[in-house]
């Protein structure tokens, strides 16, 4: 569950939040439910997000505050970050500290490496602050301990890894393809 308490760097939110930030939130935990439920088909996650938990006053990501959501990068998220999870855990273990793999991290840690991954790799127009400030402050939300720190430093290498040191490149030294998501609902 987010901590409302801290939500980014001890500070509780003082303003509305975007509704592509709650998307992305909302991506990081239907991604963790995923892990967690991999029973599941990622396209009923989605469904029961978009269904119960989403609605025409926005997302329940506080307790009873509700924010704008935008369902279909919400959608794109989630699903490309399942689709294409291998591959963009495969570049995240080349990031991370020597000796590391992804197995030692925990499922919220996870979560937000794939979906940071996917946009990383397949959003060349969203800057590389936007991304690491939202997953970072994902971070902040959903991680009891100090965690952000090192989503950081492996999210700098992974950008700069896809994107290259400079805006507005293209995917760079990458084995993956951007995907096509099909229509799930």
């Amino acid at each position: 569950m987010l901590d409302t308490k801290m939500l980014y760097r001890g500070t509780p939110l003082s303003s509305p939040l975007f509704p592509r930030t709650v998307s992305r939130l909302a991506a990081v935990q239907a991604t963790f439910q995923k892990l967690l439920r991999p029973d599941m088909s990622i396209a009923d996650i989605i469904q029961d997000f978009i269904l119960y938990r989403f609605n025409s006053e926005g997302y329940a990501l506080f307790q009873e505050e509700r924010c704008a959501i935008d369902q279909d990068f919400f959608t794109f998220i989630t699903l490309g970050a399942d689709e294409s999870w291998r591959n963009i855990e495969s570049t995240i273990v080349g990031a991370l500290p020597s000796g590391w793999s992804m197995d030692q991290m925990e499922n919220t840690t996870r979560a937000i490496f794939r979906c940071s991954g996917f946009e990383i790799q397949n959003c060349p127009s969203t800057p590389k602050g936007v991304i690491l400030n939202e997953y970072i402050m994902a971070a902040h939300c959903f991680l009891l301990d100090k965690g952000h720190g090192l989503i950081n430093a492996v999210l700098e290498k992974t950008f700069d890894t896809f994107r290259g040191s400079a805006q507005g490149l293209s995917l760079k030294n990458s084995s993956m393809e951007p995907i096509d998501l099909p229509s799930i609902l």
